[in-house]
């Protein structure tokens, strides 16, 4: 079963031929970008919202801005829980045109700013809605900041409770606590006895 896409886009060729302004809006929920060689999947958990415009900077330069407001669903990093991500994200990136590339691609101008080069009048935006979105993202989420996560023995979600099982750690109270102070000697011990000088 083929997997469907939305596919948003802004309609360029008027601006390709005389200076001034474009503007798009619209809906998603479903994004296709390249992640290394592979294919991947952006989804989000209810249609996200987008604006953009663009507007000339030179014969081939055009700048683009625009805002998404989407909700994306991350896994809490403790327990892999879904948790819901609301994002509002500030678009803002130079165009090129170049008819002659074969597929658009993103690249650094003399002063180092990124340029996305792009080569027809149809701007494709969903590669670079998918990166913003990315990009905006944290690195880790909990679903809650008690988060208890999994057991790294059997795999149960520790914030529903104990597995019972004899062989796992959290199984007894006294064993998880004991192994959170742990046995092993402190390295810093030989410290204690230190006699350090009267400043």
């Amino acid at each position: 079963m083929a997997v469907s896409f939305d596919n948003p886009s802004i309609h360029l060729g008027k601006l390709l031929r005389s200076s001034g302004e474009a503007t798009a809006e619209g809906e998603f929920s479903k994004l296709a970008y390249i992640q290394g060689t592979e294919q991947a999947v952006l989804e989000t958990r209810e249609p996200a919202y987008y604006e953009v415009e663009v507007h000339t900077v030179n014969d081939d330069d055009f700048w683009l801005m625009g805002r998404i407001e989407a909700v994306v669903l991350q896994e809490c990093s403790r327990c892999l829980r879904p948790v819901e991500m609301p994002l509002e994200v500030t678009l803002g990136t130079l165009l090129r045109f170049d008819p002659k590339i074969e597929i658009p691609f993103l690249d650094e101008d003399e002063s180092g700013q990124e340029v996305w080069v792009f080569n027809e009048s149809v701007l494709e935006l969903s590669a670079y809605f998918a990166e913003s979105i990315l990009m905006a993202l944290p690195l880790s989420v909990l679903h809650d900041s008690e988060c208890k996560g999994l057991c790294s023995k059997c795999g149960i979600d520790l914030n529903d409770g104990l597995c019972g099982k004899p062989d796992c750690i959290h199984t007894d109270q006294t064993k998880l606590e004991q192994r959170r102070v742990s046995d092993k000697p402190n390295p810093f011990a030989v410290l204690s006895g230190l006699e350090l000088p009267d400043e």
